[in-house]
């Protein structure tokens, strides 16, 4: 059975432009990812080196929010009023996702705070960050902490794998800028 040379050449270039389609914006949204787990990483480190209140005042972004026992306030006021420094903060993000224009992102996993006045007290919890991607640079927006009472452990590693089911859930971003949509449809 002889098959056709163009027929051969046009399933060749087809596939080659489904596959040019859809790899590149996996490949993007996994550089995004990796961005955001280096930034969280730079952010966690370097308040391990310079202190807390330095490393927060370092990152976060204009208009950027702390949750407090009384409700959101602003970050920068907060951190530039206040010397954390007394606590140190250790953090390992777990989850990380970033929207499909990479210009949003979260961050999520266990935290340590322990207190160095003395006293020894060590409090545990959950950190979750939302991060705005500025021109180049991340910029922290919002960070919430849910206290745990024990011991949670740092010792986790991110994975990219984690949030491609989210990314199968949500619209499509042709779909999603359809002006025929309204956001009913997009659930």
């Amino acid at each position: 059975m002889k098959i056709e040379p163009v027929i051969v050449a046009s399933f060749s270039c087809l596939s080659l432009l489904i596959t040019g389609l859809v790899f590149p914006q996996e490949r993007d949204q996994r550089q995004y990812w990796l961005d955001l787990a280096a930034a969280d990483q730079i952010y966690a480190d370097r308040s391990a080196e310079i202190g807390r209140t330095r490393a927060f005042l370092e990152f976060l972004g204009e208009g950027s929010i702390v949750f407090r026992e009384n409700g959101p306030v602003d970050a920068l006021e907060e951190y530039r009023a206040a010397d954390f420094e007394r606590d140190q903060l250790t953090w390992e993000s777990h989850y990380i996702d970033v929207s499909r224009d990479g210009d949003l992102g979260l961050t999520a996993g266990p935290y340590t705070s322990v207190d160095e006045s003395g006293e020894g007290l060590e409090f545990f919890g959950h950190l979750v960050s939302i991060w705005k991607k500025t021109g180049e640079r991340w910029e922290l927006m919002a960070d919430m902490v849910a206290p745990i009472p024990g011991y949670l452990s740092l010792d986790v590693e991110p994975s990219s794998e984690d949030t491609l089911p989210v990314l199968e859930e949500t619209a499509h971003p042709v779909l999603a800028m359809s002006e025929e949509n309204t956001m009913q449809n997009l659930i």
